[in-house]
């Protein structure tokens, strides 16, 4: 099928970040006498926003932290990832090869819940930045998936790049993710919606409309050439 763009997920899509995002969460919470096992992380926490993991957790456990303490937090949480980060390569294997054969061809964006200057580090230093016209993150939304406005938002960007002539639909654009919030997300907003089986069963991306499913990186590379 051919796209007039494809959206990336980042977090289990692009990159393998998963690891140093729990192990920075827990370089925060640490200082609270608190801890988050992977077990936990990952079924319940491994898509939301830093913002909605802090509250959520406060709410939980009966932290009673407060809007000014979660935004400390954030801004610390993302402090460490960026040093645990500093000279490591996330990207899953093929990405790089993937992206940079596409877009010469379409415009390649990423719609993600992870923040800007996260994802960024991730991609600049995996050295696949320059392959994205577009960044769409969890501060540039007021609502995150698995409402449309990421996607939403996405497809509006992509129409105003200069290298684009005529605009899209949303139709005419692809999403890969990994998460059923993702999906719902893309099919909301109009978008054919990839699902790639990095982080969550197939059924789960299947119910969530999910119109193709790959198992993995090369999977996707051979049904977008």
């Amino acid at each position: 099928m051919d796209f007039r763009g494809v959206l990336f997920d980042f977090d289990g899509v692009l990159a393998s970040s998963s690891t140093l995002q729990l192990a920075s969460y827990n370089a925060v919470l640490q200082d609270h006498g608190q801890h988050l096992t992977r077990d936990d992380f990952v079924k319940h926490w491994i898509h939301a926003t830093d913002q909605a993991i802090f509250h959520g957790l406060s709410q939980e456990r009966g932290l009673g932290w407060t809007q000014a303490q979660v935004d400390a937090m954030q801004v610390q949480k993302i402090e460490a990832f960026l040093r645990m980060v500093e000279g490591t390569d996330l990207l899953f294997p093929g990405i790089r090869a993937l992206t940079a054969r596409l877009s010469p061809c379409i415009p390649l964006g990423v719609v993600s819940m992870s923040t800007r200057v996260l994802l960024t580090k991730v991609l600049e230093q995996g050295g696949a930045r320059a392959h994205f016209d577009l960044i769409v993150a969890v501060d540039d939304v007021t609502h995150p998936k698995p409402h449309p406005e990421p996607y939403a938002k996405g497809v509006e960007k992509l129409n105003r790049l200069p290298r684009v002539k005529m605009a899209a639909v949303p139709s005419d654009v692809a999403a890969v993710e990994d998460s059923a919030a993702g999906v719902h997300s893309a099919k909301a907003a109009g978008l054919v919606a990839i699902g790639i089986l990095t982080t969550q069963p197939e059924e789960k991306l299947r119910e969530a409309g999910a119109d193709v499913i790959v198992p993995d990186v090369a999977a996707l590379d051979a049904f977008l050439s």
